[in-house]
Parts: structure tokens; sequence; C-alpha cells
């Protein structure tokens, strides 16, 4: 599986959580950085995978989101 390298600070331009799409006003708010199979955002870290498919897994290993998984998407 070949994927494209995302390292860097990336910008939301959308965000929905259970269905329900966060607010023009927070989304812009939401930076998220990646390097290698790291994360960063905000106050939280953890790990990033990689999908097939513009897919991305993200696990949470510090911060209020520590334990759990959150499923993605990008678009480049």
């Amino acid at each position: 599986m070949n994927h494209p390298n995302l390292d860097g600070q990336w910008q939301a331009q959308s965000a929905e959580l259970a269905g329900s799409a966060f607010p023009a006003e927070v989304t812009k708010t939401i930076f998220l950085k990646l390097s290698g199979e790291s994360y960063e955002m905000q106050n939280d870290r953890g790990t990033s995978r990689l999908l097939e498919g513009n897919k991305m897994e993200i696990t949470g290993n510090e911060g209020p989101n520590k334990g759990k998984v959150f499923k993605a998407i990008y678009k480049l």
C-alpha cells in the first residue's frame, strides 16, 4: 500500500462526531500535527495509522482522548 507523506500541520475543513457536524467556528480551530505514526492535537497526543482509501485511524495515548479510537477521512 502506497500512502502519501502527511507529515506536517493540517487544519480541519470539516468535522463531525457521532453523525453531528461541528460548527464552522469550532472546526476552524482544529489543527492536527502529524509526524510519522504520531499525532498531536491541542492537548492530545497519540498514534495515527493511514488506511486504504484516504482513511486514517487516530488513537489517543495522552490527554482527554486517551484510549479512544477515531476514524478520519483526509482529502488532499
